[in-house]
């Protein structure tokens, strides 16, 4: 379903309450999304980038359209598998004595970075495998947030919009 056609449905559902398209309606479908995409693995948002770790760092900045879950992660220089640790404080529990160096084997995420383990003794370059964040939808026709079955948009996206708005409409609504 295009944009301009869920926000429409939303509008029916509101029973017709006045509310702005762009900066009340548009602004909650993305906010919805957002926490869909955050809290599913979609398989529409499967990605991956190629990140540097240079020598002596403790952390790489993740990929800007970096949303959650690492699920794969690969040293590339040295040809072989990166553990994965979450939550990032067992990295730290293995990985007590951060002056070692060596050949990057175990990160964690820690907000927006990557932290590798122990800390490259020359560039590396890590492969990353993750789930990305979407992409921001506009009221037009070629906005379709594509990364959720088109089914599936009334049950959680006009729904999810829904039920803010009524929230902000208060009591009186049946």
């Amino acid at each position: 379903m295009k944009t301009p056609e869920i926000i429409q449905r939303i509008i029916g559902v509101v029973n017709g309450k006045e509310f702005d398209e762009e900066t009340e309606i548009l602004p909650l479908i993305n906010e919805g999304l957002n926490l869909i995409a955050r809290n599913f693995n979609l398989p529409a948002l499967l990605t991956s980038d190629t990140l540097t770790a240079t020598a002596g760092s403790f952390s790489v900045p993740l990929p800007d359209d970096y949303n959650h879950s690492p699920y794969y992660v690969e040293n590339i220089t040295y040809s072989g598998m990166v553990n994965v640790h979450t939550p990032s404080h067992s990295l730290y529990r293995i990985f007590k004595n951060t002056g070692t160096t060596g050949k990057i084997t175990d990160v964690a995420i820690d907000g927006v970075n990557l932290i590798v383990r122990p800390s490259p003794s020359d560039d590396q370059q890590i492969f990353i495998a993750y789930y990305k964040k979407p992409d921001v939808l506009t009221n037009d026709d070629t906005s379709i947030p594509t990364c959720i079955p088109d089914y599936l948009h009334d049950p959680l996206l006009v729904n999810y919009v829904a039920s803010k708005l009524y929230e902000t409409i208060g009591d009186g609504i049946s």
